[in-house]
């Protein structure tokens, strides 16, 4: 497993500014701007009218403010709740508490979390033979979420639930594998899975140094193969896709999770190597696969905003390829906040949320509505709000400091939970 640092840098590449951010409307301010005049803008009067507020009692979510959420949802089958960063406490707990309604009340049974594929498949084998995922999270789960107090919860839920006649099933979907399990057990495990084919290549003389070019791309090795050597080295793994997609001697369901693995393992290669980048839309992919493995069930994916969004900017994004898939099925819930501070999951230190001028989103709810938690659903907004837009509100996209304008809402999110004060996460060495 990587050192944190290391791998804290390799997970914030994915991080990048959404479009018409305004950074001259953000301040070092701590405090936020009162919002005394909506009585004079139609559209702010709009937003907090349509703004559902949620109650809180010692932490708990009122189950008919939850209910009314759950029913705004429509018919969408997967759910995305996003987060602007990976340190976020607060939004960990709220997005912890919300999975398990969905689940308990409204039939969503699989989660999909943002760490890898291979080595969360093989935690949730592990959590049926009687493991505590908990246990086995650090080193394989993203660290954010593994070792933070406001995350583990939600496993020791899943855990539970194991007995139930609709246990909540837990996979990943990151298209690169940089977790324990998959440093130490995925060249065998696929070494394994080849020697089942009737097209064993694995008894080939190329084998022994294809399968360590492979582990050097799960060791996050930068360094690039001399040219002719990458080339026969991405000649092979097409081959082993191709392998997967058409032997008959496989068992269809696993070698379609191979064939996923393998184009995760192309993405990460060409990332690692700056060749390119398409990781979220590989993310995106591994969404419709567990969405085709599982089609009679609803789904909840947890990852950062931006690979979530539906529309992925200049960069084709998970999303993206969801939405594109599953249309209005798919619902896209954003997280932001008025005032707090978040962990910085590369520093590892605490930051204070910037605020923007008193013509902000998180302004006006923080002015305008008594309870702590809202939710606002875009869909709704839009459809009763078609022409009062107004260009010039702001809201917080990312890292709770660049802005994204009222009139890009909906090209990305569905709907938008605010919460008055966020609290940085509680990481756990």
């Amino acid at each position: 497993m990587l050192k944190k640092t290391a791998l804290a840098i390799f997970y914030s590449l994915h991080i990048f500014m959404f479009m018409a951010c305004d950074s001259n409307n953000v301040t070092e301010n701590p405090s936020i701007t009162s919002s005394k005049n909506t009585e004079a803008n139609e559209f702010h009067q709009n937003i907090i009218s349509h703004t559902l507020e949620i109650n809180t009692t010692e932490g708990v979510l009122s189950e008919a403010d939850l209910s009314n959420f759950a029913d705004s949802l429509g018919d969408a089958r997967i759910v995305g709740l996003g987060e602007q960063t990976h340190g976020a406490g607060s939004v960990f707990t709220l997005k912890t508490q919300l999975i398990k309604y969905l689940h308990e009340h409204h039939d969503f049974d699989v989660f999909i979390l943002e760490s890898g594929m291979f080595d969360v498949k093989n935690i949730w084998q592990q959590a049926q033979a009687g493991k505590r995922i908990k246990d086995i999270a650090p080193d394989n789960i993203f660290y954010m979420y593994a070792k933070t107090t406001e995350v583990t919860p939600l496993f020791d839920y899943i855990n539970e639930q194991l007995v139930s006649d609709e246990p909540l099933i837990m996979v990943g979907f990151d298209s690169q594998h940089t977790g324990g399990i998959s440093n130490k057990g995925l060249v065998k495990a696929l070494t394994e899975t080849v020697n089942q084919s009737a097209m064993d290549i694995s008894q080939g003389e190329e084998w022994p140094l294809f399968s360590n070019q492979i582990q050097q791309v799960l060791d996050v090795d930068r360094t690039r193969f001399e040219s002719g050597a990458e080339e026969l080295f991405f000649q092979q793994l097409n081959d082993l896709q191709q392998m997967f997609l058409t032997d008959t001697d496989l068992d269809v369901a696993d070698s379609r999770f191979w064939y996923r693995i393998t184009k995760g393992l192309e993405a990460q290669a060409k990332r690692q190597w700056k060749i390119a980048d398409n990781r979220s839309e590989e993310m995106g992919e591994n969404i419709k696969y567990w969405a085709e493995q599982y089609p009679d069930k609803k789904i909840i994916v947890w990852a950062h905003t931006w690979h979530l969004t539906r529309d992925g900017n200049y960069q084709v994004n998970a999303g993206q390829v969801v939405a594109k898939a599953y249309g209005e099925q798919y619902f896209m819930a954003h997280f932001t906040g008025a005032t707090g501070e978040y962990l910085d999951f590369v520093t590892m230190k605490n930051k204070a949320i910037l605020t923007h001028d008193n013509n902000s989103f998180e302004s006006l709810l923080n002015d305008n509505i008594t309870e702590d938690i809202g939710f606002l659903n875009l869909r709704l907004l839009n459809k009763d709000n078609e022409k009062t837009v107004e260009k010039g509100t702001l809201m917080f996209s990312n890292d709770y400091q660049q802005t994204l304008p009222a009139k890009q809402w909906p090209t990305f999110f569905d709907g938008i939970f605010f919460i008055k004060n966020i609290e940085a996460a509680s990481f756990q060495e």
